[in-house]
């Protein structure tokens, strides 16, 4: 709020109340965003492992996967840094030596003998939607709680 202090003549002193209430406010709304942000991201990082197992397991509009129960079951989350949440299979081995990583990217991509899979890249586009509107609530939940 804007407040004139006093006048005389031609001076005025205005003075500025509640500065520091608004400055505390606006430290309270960055740090409950951040807050957000963290949910946010693990929130939508299992719904995104969710959909990847669903769509190995054929229960999404893509090619069903033939060994569905390991590959499916290697699907991890890990955070990475600050803000980064990487969803994707753990090494698991099977018994012809190959792992669920090497399996991963030849059902992703192909190869010439296996037409794409594409369960990642897929589901994160089907996704996207949801996950930009799941970020869009929760900070507008907190903007609203600020005014």
């Amino acid at each position: 709020m804007v407040q004139v202090k006093s006048s005389s003549g031609n001076f005025v002193s205005i003075q500025l109340i509640g500065v520091e209430k608004v400055r505390d406010k606006l430290k309270k709304l960055e740090m409950d965003i951040h807050s957000a942000k963290n949910d946010q991201l693990i929130k939508n990082a299992t719904l995104y492992a969710r959909e990847v197992q669903q769509s190995i397991m054929g229960a999404r509009n893509e090619t069903k996967s033939v060994d569905t129960g390991k590959f499916a079951n290697s699907i991890t989350i890990t955070k990475k840094g600050k803000d980064e949440i990487v969803v994707e299979p753990r090494a698991l081995r099977y018994t012809s030596g190959v792992n669920t990583q090497q399996v991963s990217t030849w059902l992703e991509y192909g190869t010439s003998k296996i037409t794409p899979r594409r369960h990642f890249r897929n589901t994160a586009a089907r996704i996207k939607p949801q996950v930009i509107d799941n970020f869009k609530k929760a900070v507008s939940q907190i903007t609203a709680r600020f005014k």
